[in-house]
C-alpha cells in the first residue's frame, strides 16, 4: 500500500510543476534513476516542455528577439570537453597525451 501511496505523491508533485530535486526530497528518493521509475509521466512533461521552448525560439526568431545558430563551414568539430583538455594542456606547457605501450618483462 505504501508503494502506490509514494508512486501518486511524486506523480502529483512532478505533474504540479516540482522540481525533480525537490520531489526526491520529499519523496526520499536518493537517486534519480530510481525517482525516474516512480514518474513515468516525466516523458510526456519532457516531450511538452521541449513543443513549449520551440514554439517560443520560432516566436522569438520572428520577431527578431532570437537568431537561429548557423553552423559555420570548416569548423574544429572538437567537443568541449576535447577543447576544455587542450586549454588546460597548453596551459600546462603539454603537448597532446602520448600513448604509453605496456613493458614486456
Amino acid at each position: 500500500m505504501f508503494h502506490n501511496t509514494r508512486h501518486t505523491a511524486v506523480t502529483n508533485l512532478v505533474n504540479a510543476g516540482v522540481p525533480a530535486h525537490e520531489a526526491m526530497a520529499v519523496s526520499g528518493h536518493r537517486t534519480r534513476s530510481v525517482f525516474d521509475r516512480y514518474s513515468p509521466s516525466l516523458k510526456a512533461q519532457t516531450r511538452a516542455a521541449l513543443e513549449r521552448v520551440t514554439a517560443y525560439a520560432e516566436e522569438a526568431t520572428a520577431a527578431g528577439v532570437v537568431r537561429r545558430f548557423r553552423r559555420r563551414k570548416n569548423t574544429d568539430t572538437d567537443t568541449l570537453t576535447d577543447t576544455v583538455a587542450k586549454r588546460r594542456r597548453n596551459q600546462a606547457g603539454q603537448s597532446a597525451p602520448s600513448a604509453r605501450l605496456p613493458e614486456s618483462g
